[in-house]
């Protein structure tokens, strides 16, 4: 029992001490979608304009991706396996994080100028294109 007890522990310090910090961006996405399904529910945010949370999530995200990919080809972060191997943390995936967020920073961009989705159907479309680009 004491060996399952010292895997769980090894497990839970990896994932909170390396792993976590290095999928912010994936988490500030997420954040973003629930501040958006909330925007949706709650009347009192209905004068916050859902295009304006979704382009502050995408900005946020972008940046600290920027950030990450500069240390990574400055030298302070290497490479490594993340969540026990599940995901990998290397220059080609943080590069590809930068590309699909300034996608979705275009493309919501872009919907703001043509005026696409209104008020009402914004929260809902804005919410699903955050959910496509962090799937991706």
């Amino acid at each position: 029992m004491n060996e399952i007890g010292l895997l769980v522990q090894r497990l839970l310090d990896e994932t909170t001490k390396t792993s976590v910090g290095l999928f912010v961006p994936e988490l500030v996405l997420s954040g973003t979608i629930v501040a958006m399904l909330l925007c949706r529910i709650l009347p009192l945010l209905w004068r916050v304009p859902a295009q304006w949370i979704a382009l502050l999530g995408a900005f946020t995200a972008f940046a600290w991706t920027l950030c990450q990919f500069d240390q990574l080809v400055g030298g302070t972060l290497h490479a490594t396996p993340i969540f026990t191997g599940l995901l990998m943390f290397d220059q080609f995936a943080t590069f590809f994080r930068m590309f699909l967020c300034l996608f979705l920073i275009l493309t919501i961009t872009l919907t703001v100028l043509s005026g696409i989705p209104d008020r009402e159907d914004g929260p809902d479309f804005y919410t699903l294109l955050l959910g496509a680009t962090l799937g991706m």
